[in-house]
């Protein structure tokens, strides 16, 4: 009996690069079906669409598969993650732009930012490049302990808290 998930698309991890069913042309480690079911029959996973199959792949070629974030999903993680952070994904102002940028030259740590703003550290992060305030390789490093900026104190650094 074959067992089957329910979704509005399904992400399919491979554990090497397999060819795309659609276009032979690519090829992919990831790929992102649209099916409402997968079953697991004879050693393969088979993905549906409206009852019709879409596409399969051998098992032993999967290492994973989970339903991508659909409208209700991506609702109910925002909702988990603005409970850390309750001004998550909102749009900037003049004035906490402001805030921001006045914060990060007096030498406040982006932690901190991201505390006070109720964001995300990278969404702090995001915005220092956008400012201009930190360099854009910094989107690739770890948040920094201590801000860079050059009208901070060099005194002793604050230590990265969450």
């Amino acid at each position: 009996m074959p067992t089957e998930q329910t979704a509005h698309g399904i992400r399919v991890e491979f554990n090497d690069f397999v060819l795309d069913p659609h276009d032979p042309d690519h090829m992919f480690r990831a790929l992102d079906v649209k099916a409402d079911r997968v079953t697991f029959e004879d050693g393969e996973a088979v993905f549906w669409l409206r009852g019709v199959e879409d596409c399969r792949f051998p098992i032993s070629a999967i290492s994973g598969i989970a339903p991508f974030p659909t409208p209700e999903l991506r609702a109910l993680a925002l909702e988990e993650l603005r409970k850390m952070h309750p001004r998550a994904y909102d749009r900037w102002s003049a004035e906490e732009e402001a805030r921001l940028t006045e914060g990060f030259k007096c030498g406040e740590t982006q932690a901190e930012l991201a505390r006070q703003h109720q964001r995300q550290p990278g969404a702090i992060r995001s915005r220092l490049i956008k400012l201009g305030l930190i360099d854009e390789a910094a989107k690739s490093q770890p948040i920094p302990e201590q801000a860079q900026s050059p009208e901070a104190s060099p005194t002793a650094p604050e230590p990265y808290r969450f």
